[in-house]
Parts: structure tokens; sequence; C-alpha cells
């Protein structure tokens, strides 16, 4: 059992006005024994779509992180490419960089989208 929607509750009661937003964690290696080739966390694929659905439900925004970063079996690969930490787990500098491009990036996309239908969008005059 989950306590995410009770914590959503919670947040949402104290702070009825606030906007909030979901991501999803970017993927990561599984523990494997010595000498094995590593292996992405067959259940991070599982998360992510447990939060999409947390933000559906609540009407919050959503950024689907695990997706952005190329989903499941991306962590051996950052791993190797040294955007994560050796253990394959944590993500390292050059990666919240990468992460921050990628977010800036769908946000302004989607924006120029939502203009694009509505010219006045923002406008408070």
């Amino acid at each position: 059992k989950t306590v995410m929607p009770e914590l959503m509750q919670l947040f949402k009661q104290a702070l009825p006005s606030a906007a909030f937003m979901l991501w999803s964690a970017p993927d990561f290696v599984k523990m494997n024994r010595e000498g094995q080739e590593p292996i992405s966390e067959p259940a991070m694929r599982f998360m992510a779509s447990s939060k999409k659905q947390m933000a559906e439900t609540f009407k919050i925004g959503w950024w689907d992180q695990f997706a952005a970063l190329g989903g499941g079996g991306s962590a051996p690969k950052w791993t190797k490419s040294r955007f994560y930490e050796a253990d394959g787990i944590h993500i390292g500098p050059r990666m919240n960089a990468y992460i921050g491009e990628r977010f800036v990036h769908a946000l302004l996309k989607e924006l120029a989208k939502r203009v694009e239908k509505d010219p006045k969008l923002g406008c408070t005059k």
C-alpha cells in the first residue's frame, strides 16, 4: 500500500492554492552479483505509471523523467557514460544538468503549443 494519496491530500489541504507537480524517478541499476552486467530495476516502470496515475487523479502537473531519460534499460547506459555515479543509482552533476535541460525543453515545447492555440494565454491586458 502506498501513502502517496494521503500525502497528496495533506499537501493540498495545507496549501490549497499551490500548484503541484509530480516527477517520476529516473531508471536505476538493480543491484546484482559481482561480475554480472548491470541491469535496470524492473519496478521503475511500474513506479512511473503509478505516479502518473496519481497526478491524473489529483489533477496536478506530471513529468515523466523516466521516459525522458530513456526509460527501462537506460541506467546502465547512463552509468557507462558517467552521467550516473558508479553505483548506477545516484545521478551525477552532468545528469543533473541534462535533466534540467530536458525539463525546460519539455516545458517550453508544451507552452508553445498552448500559446499557438490561445495567443492571449498569460496576457494580463
